[in-house]
């Protein structure tokens, strides 16, 4: 045999055994790297992130209808009372219901509630705005 054909032969049969490993790597890599995905964990974050959504919206509105010359705080509070409240929101909303309970029965706490709604406006930034268009008109 001349070396041209032993160098063909050898070329050849190293291709083919690169084909055939690379092609078991590949359907290695293609099964072993998707991971499994339970289909009820996803429909939960997704459930979540609409719950943040909405929530995040209906509180941006209940916070803009607040006219605050016809409107009642009680009226706010009750507006938020009815809101469904997301689990990393919780405090948020409880903080902003007091503080509206409060401002309902007590005058005199402006300056305190005051602060308190200003530090909330600080620590969310997607209720800033709002809110301190809010403080603005009623303190």
């Amino acid at each position: 045999m001349s070396i041209g054909r032993i160098l063909f032969l050898a070329i050849f049969l190293f291709s083919s055994a690169a084909i055939l490993a690379g092609g078991s790597l590949a359907e290695k890599i293609t099964y072993q790297s998707i991971p499994q995905v339970d289909l009820s964990d996803l429909e939960t974050v997704f459930k979540q992130q609409r719950l943040k959504s909405d929530y995040q919206s209906q509180l941006l509105k209940s916070l803009d209808s607040f006219g605050g010359s016809n409107a009642s705080y009680q009226t706010l509070e009750e507006k938020l009372l009815a809101l469904v409240v997301p689990a990393e929101y919780r405090d948020l909303h409880f903080q902003l219901v007091a503080a509206f309970a409060e401002l309902n029965r007590d005058q005199v706490k402006k300056p305190e509630i005051k602060e308190r709604l200003e530090n909330l406006s600080a620590a969310y930034g997607w209720l800033a705005a709002q809110l301190s268009v809010f403080i603005v008109n009623n303190f």
